[in-house]
């Protein structure tokens, strides 16, 4: 009998145990859901879909605790980066390519939105922009200081090498707009 009680003890402190690490251990079911969705909408096909992906997605962005947001962030930060580097490996022939892919986008989003400008949501704005860009009104405050203290905040989360690659594929970004007849990409639009 006492056997079976030391066995039973085991087992119940072996599944504690178990249960324990299984919690400390087991992976954010939140942050994995926004990593789902986010490399879901990189596949969505058409523009319908991928503004639906793109609210779920910001749906929830915001439920995330902000240590989480800034992970995501910092992810997404090192795959620019890594576009960057590889980017600036190509031969010209490949940039050139690479680059009227971009435009292309850039153009599509920009038609797009024209397009739903004329739409009527209630705000004037194209369907599904606030005040502060995609997904409605910006959380942030727009004053003069905050914009400085965000720029800053960019300069001290990147390298010196990432900005020159940044400033590099800019300028070819904006010559070949002008090789295509088109203006330059607006400010944040083409820099990656």
């Amino acid at each position: 009998m006492k056997l079976e009680l030391t066995r039973r003890r085991k087992i119940i402190l072996g599944a504690a145990v178990s249960l324990l690490l299984l919690w400390l251990f087991w992976p954010d079911r939140s942050l994995a859901k926004v990593r789902a969705l986010r490399d879901e909408l990189g596949q969505a096909q058409t523009p319908e879909e991928r503004e639906a992906k793109g609210r779920e997605l910001r749906d929830a962005m915001q439920k995330l605790k902000p240590e989480q947001r800034e992970q995501l962030f910092a992810e997404g930060r090192k795959r620019g980066n890594e576009e960057m580097e590889r980017y600036h490996q190509l031969s010209p022939q490949e940039k050139k390519k690479y680059l009227d892919q971009q435009i292309n986008r850039q153009e599509q989003m920009r038609q797009r939105f024209q397009q739903q400008a004329g739409q009527p949501n209630g705000s004037g704005r194209p369907m599904g922009f606030g005040s502060g860009g995609p997904g409605g009104p910006s959380n942030r405050p727009n004053t003069p200081d905050d914009r400085e203290r965000r720029r800053q905040q960019m300069l001290d989360n990147s390298t010196p090498r990432e900005r020159e690659l940044r400033d590099l594929f800019r300028r070819d970004m904006d010559q070949r707009r002008r090789e295509r007849g088109l203006p330059p990409s607006p400010p944040g639009r083409g820099g990656r």
